[in-house]
């Protein structure tokens, strides 16, 4: 009950302050200048050339950890003994390493293809 009196009162309030004002409230609303349609526009270019940016890193990293992954494997697969085993080994940590490529390389592309979007947005602007 306590609570139902102020919620009451300031419906009341907001209500009568809205019937106060009604034609500034159209007035702001029909007639938009163009500065903010400009300052949007910024805004939009802004925000595509910083989500390129951010593509951009995300794209260095994941090439980064693929390159870091592979010399790991690749020196690990310095150490197999001369033998069937070894060669098998060897055999084992090549196909880990196509498979690091095939995976990162499908994440690449997806980042590409996402810049590629965004920067034919940008020029559109």
């Amino acid at each position: 009950m306590k609570l139902i009196i102020p919620i009451i009162s300031l419906l009341w309030v907001l209500s009568c302050s809205a019937q106060d004002n009604p034609p500034q409230q159209a007035q702001q609303s029909e007639s938009p200048s163009a500065t903010p349609i400009k300052t949007t526009d910024a805004q939009v270019k802004r925000d595509l050339q910083s989500e390129i940016t951010k593509l951009k890193g995300q794209k260095a990293r994941l090439q980064s950890l693929r390159d870091i992954e592979i010399t790991n494997l690749r020196r690990s697969k310095l150490q197999a003994n001369n033998n069937l085993a070894g060669a098998v080994w060897e055999d084992s940590v090549s196909k880990k390493i196509a498979a690091i490529k095939a995976k990162y390389d499908t994440d690449i592309r997806a980042v590409d293809s996402e810049i590629d979007r965004l920067s034919k947005q940008l020029r559109r602007l």
